[in-house]
């Protein structure tokens, strides 16, 4: 076949369609193969050192931070760091992107409530206390 017959072959208005069988013989390939596979099992046992690991590390370190912020030179370090953020966050407008966040998570959490059923019906009790904390974050940030 030539690259000509292969560009008057793309031109043309003709519609291909595959054959009737061809949807029902790929989806009996599917079902074919998932069958023959056995399903994959986590291998806890070789997670299951680094999870300790994990939790032995984060315990030393809330230990070391508690002994850290014990010393009143560091507690007074640590408000004053806290005060020049808050100050270059006031500066930066940082409020608003809060709030928008605060937006974007509360419709997030609407949209998903109102199609996240089964049946996709509306719990109107849900959507409810849903908009009450919506309405009471505004007004807190408001």
């Amino acid at each position: 076949m030539k690259s000509e017959d292969i560009d008057n072959i793309l031109a043309s208005d003709r519609q291909l369609t595959p054959s009737p069988d061809f949807l029902a013989s790929v989806m009996r390939a599917v079902r074919r193969q998932a069958a023959s596979l056995p399903p994959l099992k986590f291998p806890w046992m070789r997670v299951l050192p680094a999870i300790l690991a994990m939790f032995i590390a984060i315990m030393r370190l809330a230990w070391d931070l508690v002994g850290f912020l014990g010393e009143p030179d560091v507690l007074a370090e640590v408000n004053e760091q806290l005060q020049q953020f808050a100050e270059v966050a006031a500066q930066f407008g940082v409020q608003w992107v809060v709030l928008a966040i605060a937006i974007t998570a509360a419709s997030l959490m609407l949209s998903i409530s109102l199609v996240g059923r089964d049946d996709y019906a509306v719990n109107d009790s849900r959507l409810r206390r849903m908009l009450r904390a919506v309405a009471s974050i505004v007004r807190k940030t408001g």
